[in-house]
């Protein structure tokens, strides 16, 4: 709805021409302007530059805004993992928190998974890979 009206005030202002002389009137000696000469004038180029800017402005920023609000809630999320959280990878593997452990110096934090029950595989992978959490250690089906 906004675009509609910004092109279509655009366009009125693209399309503003000179009023016309009277047949009859003489002609002014040294009256010469856009409508003697045939030329229509033209608004400044920011004028015509404006509408896209201003739509290019705003796309950005409400962009920015979503990214800047995933990435927040993605690591509110990773700070708040813990034992026996059902979790995703990023590569699709599911497993369920046995382990964090805490980084230290140049060692990022991990996180081992167990991913199956009857063997008790365990893997361990980076806090950072983890996409989301399919169910909270704290919500036990045999406690209710």
């Amino acid at each position: 709805m906004v675009m509609a009206l910004i092109l279509s005030g655009w366009l009125l202002l693209a399309d503003v021409e000179a009023p016309a002389a009277d047949a009859g009137a003489a002609p002014v000696a040294g009256a010469e302007g856009p409508a003697a000469t045939g030329k229509q004038q033209q608004p400044p180029a920011l004028f015509q530059f404006l509408p896209f800017i201003l739509i290019l402005g705003v796309f950005f920023v409400l962009q920015l805004r979503t990214t800047r609000q995933q990435q927040r809630q993605q690591q509110e999320m990773l700070a708040g993992l813990k034992k026996n959280d059902r979790v995703v990878t990023t590569s699709g593997i599911i497993g369920v928190i046995v382990g964090i452990s805490e980084p230290s110096g140049n060692e990022p934090s991990e996180v081992t998974l167990r991913v199956d029950e009857d063997t008790k595989t365990r893997i361990k992978v980076l806090r950072t890979s983890i996409h989301y959490v399919l169910t909270r250690g704290d919500t036990d089906p045999a406690k209710s």
